[in-house]
């Protein structure tokens, strides 16, 4: 078989091809991590990504660039060896805001066609495939709160013109039966358009240099997502929450919960996930949740979310017997 003129030969282009093609329809799944409680979180993500996602996937965690050094070793060798590596972002917004990296995260260049962003204190609980989502142009997510904000109609449809664009004519009715913006939940966000990830960091950075837009911290990220949407001509799906949800276990085998949304190690133990946890890292890494988070602790990582230490010191006559052990190492 001949070769061309730089050496290859056409049956290892197509092999080339081939691989190229199965990489961009393979989804990219976007996580954060940072010396701290994101830590733990992102081994026990990692962990059950493993076994409940049924789409080709690859994991592309990212941290600030001046924190990448102060990840625990043990961190650093769990997601170098089962993901994409851990890369670095560099946020540049009107200040520290730790909400935002995701937004940056999200718009670094990937060959993955399809992307979903989840939060770092997010745990499948059952198999799941977006196959269902893989269409051009579209972007998915659960409704959020927008009182958090504003519904006010003026406000939002300064946003919008702040992005040259007009905002939706409708509206979508939230839980409380309240007529709100259309505005998701920013810790499930799928999106099938790269460019859709670099228009929301267009945006989320034009309204956060824009002094007139007041009381934006810490919703700038899920303000700027629909107006990013509307921006790029994008469609935008609700899906039910049961892709981005609170409860605990009895509720999630009931209603059959597919992604937890957990938000602190409390939550986790008090609502009966623990051994769901302790399976899936064991699995894993051959430690449960209390190994893992201890081995951490007592290396000097804070596994704790910032308000959460004060709840268990408040709580703790009545907590369970691995927090109360947790507590009590210094």
């Amino acid at each position: 078989m001949q070769s061309d003129q730089n050496g290859s030969s056409p049956a290892q282009h197509v092999a080339s091809d081939t691989q190229d093609e199965a990489i961009g329809n393979r989804l990219a799944i976007v996580i954060m991590v940072e010396p701290g409680f994101l830590e733990w979180q992102s081994i026990l993500l990692c962990s059950a990504l493993a076994q409940c996602c049924k789409t080709p996937y690859a994991v592309h965690p990212y941290c600030r660039a001046d924190r990448i050094d102060a990840l625990h070793p043990f961190t650093k060798e769990f997601l170098n060896a089962q993901t994409e590596g851990v890369r670095p972002i560099n946020p540049a917004f009107n200040g520290e805001y730790p909400n935002g990296n995701k937004i940056y995260a999200c718009a670094e260049h990937r060959k993955e066609q399809y992307t979903l962003f989840l939060d770092t204190d997010i745990l499948p609980l059952r198999p799941f495939d977006l196959k269902f989502l893989m269409r051009p142009n579209l972007v998915a997510g659960v409704q959020g709160k927008v009182a958090t904000w504003s519904n006010a109609t003026g406000r939002w449809k300064k946003l919008y013109a702040l992005a040259g664009c007009d905002g939706p004519d409708t509206y979508k009715v939230v839980g409380d039966e309240t007529l709100a913006h259309p505005y998701l939940n920013a810790g499930f966000v799928f999106f099938s358009d790269p460019e859709m990830a670099r228009k929301w960091l267009d945006v989320a950075l034009m309204v956060d240099f824009d002094e007139t837009i007041e009381q934006k911290r810490p919703w700038l990220d899920q303000i700027t997502l629909p107006v990013a949407v509307a921006a790029n001509n994008s469609a935008l799906a609700f899906l039910p929450n049961q892709w981005n949800r609170n409860c605990d276990a009895e509720v999630a085998q009931r209603q059959k919960v597919k992604l937890l949304h957990y938000h602190t190690l409390i939550n986790i133990v008090e609502k009966g996930h623990k051994d769901f946890a302790d399976a899936l890292l064991k699995d894993a890494v051959n430690v449960s949740l209390e190994e893992l988070v201890e081995m951490l602790k007592n290396d000097g990582v804070d596994i704790f979310k910032p308000g959460l230490q004060q709840r268990l010191h408040a709580a703790q006559s009545g907590l369970d017997g691995f927090l109360n052990r947790l507590m009590k190492k210094k």
